[in-house]
Order: structure tokens, then C-alpha cells, then sequence
């Protein structure tokens, strides 16, 4: 079953395929505060909560300057997203995570 123009639905985005930047949302962006990072070695995993609570993964540099607490944008070209009705999964649920110390 396919995603219907219009529906409800829900978006995948690989960590990869999302950009943070300081500042504010705007076109194909959405605001997030930076929740928690990472260490992994060649990158960090940022943690950047959405004012609906949600949190998304993106993946950065081992540089990235972003502390805990800030402002940020989090954005991705149209092409890097999958969407998927949202009948799909759990019953239609998006678990949330949880925040990091």
C-alpha cells in the first residue's frame, strides 16, 4: 500500500541526509534544540528534539560546535525522505526517545 497525496503519513530520513545549522527554520526546515551528543569516533550522533517532542538523530562531524540546550535547524532535501502511511508500524505510533545525560 502506498503513501495517498494528502494522508497522513510518516517520514524516514537516514541521520547522514539531515543538516544541523545555527539560526532559524525556514523552506524544507524545522527548529530543534540539541538534546545530546554523541562521541563516536569520525562523527558524532547530535540528538535535536522538534517542538512536538520528537527527537532526530543527525549525524556530524567530530567538530560540530553545538552544545546542549541550543538552537538549532535541522534540514534534508526532499529526495532523502521515505514516507510511509501512518497506519504503518506499531499502530501508527512514532516511539519517542528519550532524552541523554
Amino acid at each position: 500500500m502506498g503513501v495517498v497525496q494528502g494522508a497522513p503519513c510518516h517520514i524516514a530520513i537516514r541521520p547522514e541526509r539531515l543538516s544541523l545549522a545555527s539560526g532559524t527554520a525556514g523552506g524544507n526546515a524545522l527548529p530543534a534544540t540539541v538534546d545530546g551528543r554523541i562521541y563516536l569516533g569520525d562523527h558524532l550522533r547530535l540528538l535535536a528534539r522538534l517542538s512536538s517532542d520528537q527527537v532526530l538523530t543527525v549525524k556530524v562531524g567530530p567538530k560540530a560546535t553545538m552544545a546542549n540546550g541550543e538552537t538549532v535547524t535541522v534540514s534534508c532535501a526532499p529526495n532523502d525522505c521515505r514516507a510511509f502511511p501512518a497506519e504503518a508500524g506499531s499502530g501508527g505510533a512514532i516511539p519517542k526517545q528519550g532524552k541523554t545525560t
